[in-house]
């Protein structure tokens, strides 16, 4: 090889090299998605809030359409105690997946907690509207309950009662709770009897009724389409 190309040779291999470097220093700078994620789970595990948050917006921002992602960011906001905020994650989460009752929940919790009453509900009816789901019924008595709305927890309770499975206990169950916290003896009775009929969980519910008053036992039963 002549001294002319050998001296043509070194500069094009440093440049190639130099290349190479630059390449493998932006690939170190730059970690995975797996290890970006690994990172924000660790955080959000040892309660490193906004450590966690950090790593889970800028997976968001390479791939925005990851459900648990923003659920996950929405954790770590709120324990950062930015509920507006971990409100839109929790938004996102759920309209990406909304089938998946964690998400919706979160959402639904974090309304609650910031007293916005009519977005609960327009979440939960939503919910209702779209599956007819005895648990959605549920949980927008549940919401209703927390913010103090007794009549709307039970319109939401009979609502469940009247989609669910004839042997499913726990509208019954729901409303007598609601019934005993606001006193209304007779109508706890009522659904009492209800789930003696249906056998759900007998020891407490003979119980209640003995304190009420009632001698549990096959008479006393009731069937629930006689309510």
């Amino acid at each position: 090889m002549t001294n002319f190309i050998k001296n043509n040779l070194r500069p094009a291999a440093l440049v190639v090299a130099s290349l190479a470097v630059a390449m493998a220093t932006g690939c170190a700078s730059k970690p995975s998605l797996g290890q970006m994620r690994t990172k924000a789970d660790v955080a959000l595990d040892r309660n490193d809030y906004a450590e966690a948050a950090r790593w889970y917006e800028q997976i968001a921002e390479r791939r925005p359409g990851y459900a648990d992602v923003r659920f996950h960011q929405g954790q770590a906001y709120l324990g950062m105690n930015e509920p507006y905020k971990a409100r839109e994650s929790f938004e996102m989460a759920a309209d990406l997946e909304p089938e998946n009752m964690a998400y919706r929940q979160a959402l639904v919790d974090t309304l609650i907690s910031l007293g916005d009453t009519d977005e609960v509900f327009a979440v939960l009816d939503r919910d209702e509207m779209q599956a007819l789901e005895v648990d959605a019924a549920l949980a927008r008595g549940d919401a209703a309950l927390e913010l103090g709305l007794a009549d709307e927890a039970e319109r939401s309770y009979k609502l469940a009662a009247s989609w669910a499975e004839r042997e499913d206990p726990r509208p019954h169950a729901k409303l007598a709770e609601l019934y005993r916290s606001i006193g209304d003896r007779l109508r706890e009775i009522e659904r009492l009897r209800v789930l003696l009929y249906l056998d759900a969980d007998k020891e407490a519910v003979e119980s209640r009724l003995r304190e009420l008053g009632e001698i549990p036992g096959p008479s006393l039963q009731m069937r629930p389409e006689d309510l």
